[in-house]
């Protein structure tokens, strides 16, 4: 069977042996009409908490995780409807953060293209480097999940 990988920008073909692939299809709901207008409604009446212009302050040090460049078109969104409802916010207090897992970090270019210009101008961003034994700590081992019978 010849599939198409969700890798990278353009994706990546493999042929793999039918008896061992099992495709699963994500389920497509219909787009909401104006997405930027969803996504400020959602912050002003999230469920069971109080809207995010309340939960920052002026001041206050505030720290935004972001995915990949894969992600780049809902991370530009949302970073413009998070920004909006944070007003009064000053641009040193903010940090990106690019959550990059194991991949590598990203290029200037790319988080243009994930955030804007505009954005990556304006606020720090920091990219996670899992090969940078530097930016990481040691939190200690964790224990083997207890086996159920």
């Amino acid at each position: 069977m010849r599939i198409t990988l969700d890798y990278g920008s353009e994706g990546l073909e493999v042929d793999l042996p039918d008896e061992r692939v099992t495709v699963i299809e994500p389920q497509f709901l219909q787009a909401v009409d104006n997405p930027h207008v969803a996504l400020v409604a959602a912050l002003r009446a999230p469920i069971g908490r109080p809207p995010l212009r309340e939960i920052v302050r002026p001041g206050q040090r505030i720290a935004i995780s972001s995915a990949t460049s894969r992600a780049r078109s809902r991370a530009k969104r949302c970073s413009k409807a998070l920004f909006e409802e944070m007003p009064g916010i000053n641009a040193d207090d903010v940090t990106i953060l690019i959550a990059t897992g194991t991949h590598r970090t990203n290029t200037r270019a790319e988080l243009e293209r994930m955030l804007g210009h505009e954005i990556v101008a304006k606020y720090t961003i920091v990219n996670h480097d899992s090969r940078d034994d530097s930016s990481l700590a040691y939190l200690g081992d964790t224990k083997p999940a207890p086996r159920f019978t």
